[in-house]
C-alpha cells in the first residue's frame, strides 16, 4: 500500500511540475548548440583539468555572447629545485601558459594567460611526485580563472574583437 501511494505522489509531482513550465537547471541536448560556449578537448592531465574547471566557470555565459567556440593552447613547464640526497625536490614550482581563441559571431577575442603556483613537498618517501602532479592541477585551475575573467572583461568591448581574415 505504502508503494503505491508513494508511486501516486511522485507521479502527480512529475505532472504537477511539467503543467507549471518547471524545466531543469541542467542543459539538453538541443540547449548545447543554442547560447553556450563549446569548449574544444585540451590535451593531457592538465589540460583536462583546465577545461573542466572553464565549463564550470564559463556555464552561465558570457554577458553579449550568444554562442562561441573556445579553443585552448596550454604549456606548462615544471621546475624542481634543491634535489636532496634522498633524490626527492626541496621545492616544485610549475608555470603555464594559455594561449585562448574565442570564435564567436561577433568576432575572435583572443590572449595570453600565464600561471605559476610553488609548493614544497612532505619528508615522506614519493612525496614530491604527489605535489607535482597537485601543482599542475593547481596552475590549469589559475589559468581558467584568468581565461574567464579575461573573457568577461572583454566579451561586450566591441573594440576587443578582432574579424577572422577574408571577413570584411
Amino acid at each position: 500500500m505504502m508503494k503505491k501511494l508513494t508511486s501516486l505522489f511522485l507521479a502527480a509531482s512529475a505532472l504537477g511540475l511539467s503543467a507549471c513550465g518547471f524545466s531543469p537547471v541542467y542543459s539538453t541536448q538541443s540547449d548545447v548548440a543554442q547560447g553556450s560556449i563549446q569548449i574544444a578537448q585540451i590535451d593531457g592531465y592538465s589540460g583536462h583539468i583546465l577545461r573542466r574547471e572553464l565549463l564550470m566557470l564559463l556555464r552561465p555565459g558570457l554577458p553579449g555572447v550568444e554562442s562561441g567556440a573556445l579553443t585552448i593552447a596550454y604549456e606548462e613547464d615544471v621546475n624542481d629545485f634543491a634535489i636532496l640526497a634522498a633524490g626527492q625536490s626541496a621545492r616544485v614550482n610549475v608555470q603555464g601558459e594559455a594561449q585562448y581563441r574565442l570564435e564567436t559571431p561577433r568576432g575572435i577575442l583572443s590572449g595570453v594567460v600565464n600561471s605559476s603556483v610553488s609548493s614544497a613537498p612532505g619528508n615522506l618517501a614519493y612525496d614530491d611526485i604527489a605535489v607535482r602532479r597537485d601543482m599542475s592541477a593547481r596552475a590549469a585551475m589559475e589559468a581558467a580563472n584568468l581565461i574567464a575573467e579575461q573573457l568577461q572583461l572583454h566579451a561586450q568591448d566591441e573594440s576587443a574583437y578582432r574579424q577572422p581574415a577574408g571577413s570584411n
